[in-house]
């Protein structure tokens, strides 16, 4: 498939106020998340990672490594299982060493293979620096955003 209006791409599949979830997570299964991760705005999407598909594997890294470098309480509503079909883990936040750059502890380093996670990532002051590195490094690129809001960018369709 090919995209063939990308300057509207974020309104039209991704924006969380506009296409309805449902969608929006075929959209991103079918496109994968590396080519649909904006790594400039990460707080898009409500993420829903199987880790054993490297992609979505990548993502979580991606989402863990900005939590560990940009302040405040980033993951909001985590919910992990060890296994898909298992219950979540009553009360889980991000452990310490799924951030492989910065832990130091006797506990293996890194992100689990097998398992589910599904986060809102928030922040509120947002290290650029660090998202443009990680966005380089693991994303196959952000398509540009429209400065309209989506109302208006559907309305140039029809003229």
């Amino acid at each position: 498939g090919r995209c063939v209006d990308p300057e509207n791409f974020y309104w039209t599949a991704l924006h969380p106020t506009f296409p309805a979830p449902e969608h929006r997570n075929a959209v991103v299964k079918r496109l994968g998340w590396l080519n649909v991760l904006d790594w400039r705005n990460p707080e898009i999407a409500r993420y829903d990672l199987d880790l054993r598909v490297p992609d979505e594997w990548k993502v979580a890294h991606v989402l863990t490594q900005l939590a560990a470098l940009e302040p405040g309480n980033n993951f909001l509503n985590p919910i992990f299982r060890r296994l898909r079909d298992l219950d979540p883990i009553p009360g889980w936040e991000l452990p310490a060493q799924w951030d492989i750059e910065r832990y130091d502890g006797k506990l293996a380093k890194g992100i689990p293979t097998e398992g589910a996670l599904v986060v809102d990532y928030v922040c509120d002051r947002d290290n650029l620096e660090a998202r443009e590195r990680l966005g380089r490094e693991f994303c196959l690129g952000p398509l540009p955003r429209p400065d309209r809001p989506p109302l208006d960018a559907c309305t140039l369709v029809r003229d």
